[in-house]
């Protein structure tokens, strides 16, 4: 009988991805494709990652203008 190596993944962002899991132990398989289940497929994942980078760079930005109208010279 051979062993499972490909699982077509449900995420939880809704999308279906079959996933080459041959590079696991093959114990743990099942285990890893419930656990991947339960989180947003890679573009989805790659879409939240990228605008959350622009909310942080939005405050920075706002701190880095905030912190340079405070800022006094040292004499």
């Amino acid at each position: 009988m051979a062993v499972r190596t490909h699982w077509t993944v449900e995420h939880a962002c809704s999308h279906r991805v079959d996933h080459d899991l041959s590079n696991r132990p093959a114990d743990k398989r099942a285990s890893f494709a419930r656990w991947l289940a339960s989180k947003d497929c890679t573009d989805c994942w790659k879409a939240a990652r990228d605008a959350d980078s622009e909310s942080k760079e939005d405050v920075l930005t706002e701190l880095n203008h905030a912190y340079s109208q405070v800022r006094v010279p040292f004499c």
